[in-house]
């Protein structure tokens, strides 16, 4: 497995909204997404709860401005003509959908993966096929100094000193503060537009409502560790990682929506073996992929535009699934 290691520094507050478990009492405060780590002592050992960037928030704006990397090199029109479905299985992943998947040859699987590099880097879902991505990416953790046995001989590699009293603790990077953002905004209205009729005092209120949401934060000026790692990639899927690694230090972002999580950065990554992957150096990593891309656009058009009759699938009948599970219980 190749390992690759980062350092990032929060530019901006980072958001990054927590799974929200309790759905009976919706708020427009939001959690911040936080990890366990077990501290050991001495005498004792104790927990404490990171505030971190999950790997999903790392990728999410670099995954889409990649795809449109990609749609450039493939040609614009003929890319505009895939399915949505193709294109938001580039873009973003996929998305879950009612479609149940068909056993197909694990020979399908390895030639989608030859041909479609950037897929089987990052792996996603269509139409309930899923593809684990080659890529690995880690959680994006604040350098606090309870924490800083475990990460130190990552530290040493990105050239940041592991002396624990050099970073803040715990309770410095997280507070009980929250921040507001606008969410959203109707089109077409403005709230300050609106009159102070009974009727439009409710549709005020609701505008209003819908455009603040708050949350916890990561602050501005917070060191972070980061890293990436590639499990039995092609030359072809590595030069595509270099591709995409340098995409995320142009793109300067984590994350990808306001009310979910987002905030800008600057990152630094770094080989096993102590290298920086600087700008200049992944410009040069990263031609092979997309002279690949350039010379066979015509055959990885032809693959997206033929992943439905590849990857077959059929859609899930929920009803008539549980009419069929009560008639065979009536039969009982």
């Amino acid at each position: 497995m190749l390992n690759f290691y980062g350092k990032a520094l929060s530019l901006s507050p980072i958001t990054h909204g927590a799974v929200d478990v309790n759905l009976d009492d919706k708020t427009n405060k939001g959690e911040i997404r936080r990890l366990p780590f077990v501290i050991m002592t001495e005498n004792d050992s104790y927990t404490i709860f990171v505030p971190v960037v999950s790997g999903n928030g790392v990728k999410g704006l670099t995954r889409r401005e990649f795809a449109q990397k990609i749609r450039r090199v493939l040609g614009e029109e003929n890319f505009d003509k895939l399915p949505n479905e193709v294109k938001y299985f580039i873009a973003a992943g996929g998305a879950n959908t009612n479609a149940s998947p068909k056993i197909v040859k694990q020979e399908v699987y390895s030639e989608i993966r030859k041909v479609l590099p950037f897929i089987s880097l990052l792996g996603g879902v269509y139409k309930g096929h899923y593809f684990r991505g080659t890529m690995i990416t880690d959680f994006m953790v604040p350098l606090i100094k309870e924490i800083i046995p475990l990460y130190a001989h990552k530290m040493v590699k990105v050239q940041l000193d592991p002396s624990p009293d050099k970073y803040p603790d715990l309770s410095s990077l997280y507070s009980n503060e929250y921040i507001g953002y606008t969410r959203f905004k109707v089109e077409g209205i403005d709230v300050e537009d609106i009159t102070d009729s009974e009727e439009d005092k409710e549709e005020k209120l609701m505008v209003q409502n819908q455009m603040i949401y708050y949350v916890k934060q990561i602050p501005a000026g917070t060191l972070m560790i980061h890293g990436f790692h590639l499990n039995k990639t092609s030359d072809i899927e590595l030069s595509c990682f270099y591709a995409f690694l340098k995409t995320f230090i142009e793109v300067g972002h984590v994350g990808g929506n306001i009310s979910k999580g987002h905030g800008q950065i600057k990152v630094e990554y770094y080989t096993e073996n102590g290298e920086q992957l600087d700008i200049d150096r992944l410009s040069k990593l990263e031609e092979p992929f997309w002279k690949y891309l350039q010379d066979n656009k015509d055959k990885i058009l032809e693959e997206l535009n033929n992943l439905d009759s590849k990857l077959q699938w059929e859609v899930k009948d929920k009803n008539t699934k549980k009419k069929n599970k009560n008639e065979n219980t009536e039969e009982k």
